[in-house]
């Protein structure tokens, strides 16, 4: 945020990373690597020499200096915050609590800390969020006599949750998690076959959404790493899937090399 770059926020990062080192078209160089949106906008028309680095100054104090100013696009940001209605949105989660985080920081450093504004913003914050996520905290604190930086902490531990709950690199939906063409099964023919021929196959080495004869980087092992993952995970050594046994599999597979006379995939040969 703008209030921790420019003023005394800045002048401190400067005297932590030795400043008197530093000339003013350093300095000035290292204030414009710090600035984004407006503030670098405001400053962007300077050419960069050694006089203009204070009037770089001026203006953003002029502009952005002001601590009231600064507080009320704090307390603005949280009360925008989005309306987020799916719960395993992790993407949208994370970056709701870091801008929640990034706001209630920089109010804290212009000694605005939450006790001031939380009886007003935690209701609407938690109104934001997914339903479930705000029924849950309202059951670990039925007296809601907790504090913003609590409310921050919860949020925390629940988006760590969520994600570890998830595979890597795929979100929940709300919709229905079978691919648009699939085949409908017919109520009550809820088989073990139909099941399997509807839900999503992920590869049991990368968890990418493709069969395991089809995973690239099961395909590079050596055939004796192949056959170890597949002793690993327990899978059929003839169609490389959980559940079944070479006894029982109807997979048509034979191994292609000649002098071998077992059932078996080609890749676990």
């Amino acid at each position: 945020m703008v209030s921790t770059m420019i003023g005394n926020g800045f002048t401190m990062n400067l005297k932590q990373r030795s400043t008197p080192n530093l000339s003013p078209i350093e300095k000035f160089i290292y204030l414009r690597s710090l600035l984004s949106g407006n503030a670098d906008t405001a400053i962007q028309g300077l050419t960069l020499n050694a006089v203009n680095y204070e009037t770089a100054l001026t203006i953003l104090n002029e502009k952005f200096g002001d601590p009231q100013l600064l507080i009320e696009e704090h307390l603005k940001s949280l009360q925008n915050l989005p309306v987020i209605t799916n719960q395993w949105d992790s993407k949208r989660l994370e970056k709701f609590v870091n801008d929640m985080e990034i706001n209630i920081r920089g109010l804290e450093t212009l000694n605005t800390p939450p006790v001031v504004y939380q009886a007003v913003l935690m209701p609407l914050i938690l109104s934001r969020l997914p339903r479930e996520i705000s029924v849950e905290w309202k059951r670990q604190n039925p007296n809601r006599q907790k504090d913003m930086y609590e409310l921050l902490s919860f949020l925390k531990t629940e988006l760590k949750s969520r994600e570890v709950s998830t595979f890597p690199g795929r979100e929940r939906k709300l919709a229905s998690p079978f691919p648009s063409n699939r085949k409908t099964v017919p109520r009550g023919q809820y088989t073990t076959a139909a099941l399997q021929a509807t839900v999503r196959k992920a590869c049991f080495i990368c968890e990418e959404d493709h069969t395991l004869e089809n995973c690239p980087k099961f395909i590079r092992m050596s055939p004796k790493e192949r056959m170890a993952n597949t002793k690993r995970l327990r899978l059929c050594f003839l169609c490389l899937k959980k559940g079944d046994l070479v006894a029982n599999c109807k997979a048509k597979l034979m191994c292609r090399v000649e002098e071998c006379s077992k059932r078996h995939h080609p890749f676990t040969a």
